[in-house]
């Protein structure tokens, strides 16, 4: 029915790691007698290159396409992660279990069970939250679709209630 897939600008999570693995490659350089000083400069060194490896992660390797598809009953949302040209959906969900859609904002929750964060924004701009209901109980989406996807989920919802 409809297919988005954002483009997000990475300029900024590609400079945040090159600037954490040149952090870790200078941390790493020093030669020194004194050990402890070695030892925490070394440490340090570990966590900018452990940071580095999480922003490339989940801000240069990772993007997401968002698609609607037609069912016999209600649409899907359909959340598809590529990776390293490898596709595989990690939501889907119809729009019946959707109790609503807004535009996020600071009391969007940030983290718990059930929260799941599909954008790839850094740091993370407009985005859309669903919020819904299924046998588990209630869930929140976090995802950037475009202006028409959110009006396509917005409609279904209206014509629901």
């Amino acid at each position: 029915m409809y297919t988005f897939t954002p483009r997000p600008d990475r300029r900024l999570p590609f400079t945040a790691v090159l600037i954490c693995a040149s952090l870790g490659i200078a941390l790493f350089l020093p030669i020194s007698d004194n050990g402890s000083l070695l030892l925490w400069l070394r440490t340090g060194g570990l966590w900018a290159f452990f940071a580095a490896f999480v922003v490339a992660d989940k801000f240069l390797l990772t993007s997401y396409v968002y698609s609607v598809e037609e069912t016999d009953s209600a649409p899907d949302l359909v959340i598809e992660e590529i990776r390293f040209r490898r596709r595989r959906t990690v939501c889907r969900i119809s729009l019946d279990e959707i109790i609503s859609i807004k535009k996020g904002d600071k009391t969007a929750p940030r983290r718990g069970p059930r929260v799941y964060n599909y954008r790839t924004e850094f740091p993370s701009r407009g985005f859309y939250l669903l919020r819904g209901e299924d046998a588990d109980g209630e869930f929140f989406i976090k995802f950037a679709p475009d202006a028409k996807m959110a009006d396509i989920i917005d409609a279904f919802l209206s014509q629901k209630n």
